[in-house]
């Protein structure tokens, strides 16, 4: 999966979820286009990093206990000279390549 796409997905789970819009889990799968299996795989990653997602029946959807929620951030830096010379199996780049970016992923907001 790219990253964008996992980006999107992440966007929308959060939303139908603090909007309390997923329904039942086979809609909320039917509505991020994936199977219900994978719904549940990406259910018991998110709880297993701390995000406080339960299903209330009263309502027929996922919600957050308390305030809780997904924040993807992207940032850029210059790549340091021997983070360059490990992302190409040790080859070294000239000092021009020093505008390469690192990209970190941080997600949710609520562990970092």
């Amino acid at each position: 999966m790219s990253v964008v796409k996992f980006i999107h997905r992440l966007e929308r789970i959060n939303d139908l979820i603090r909007r309390g819009a997923t329904g039942n889990p086979s809609q909320f799968a039917s509505r991020l286009q994936i199977s219900e299996s994978r719904l549940y795989e990406i259910l018991k990653e998110l709880r297993s990093l701390g995000l406080p997602i339960i299903f209330s029946h009263t309502c027929n959807s996922y919600r957050y206990e308390g305030d809780a929620g997904i924040e993807v951030k992207i940032f850029g830096r210059p790549l340091r000279e021997k983070e360059m010379e490990e992302s190409i199996g040790g080859m070294g780049l000239s000092p021009y390549h020093n505008t390469k970016n690192f990209i970190n992923i941080l997600m949710p907001s609520k562990i970092f």
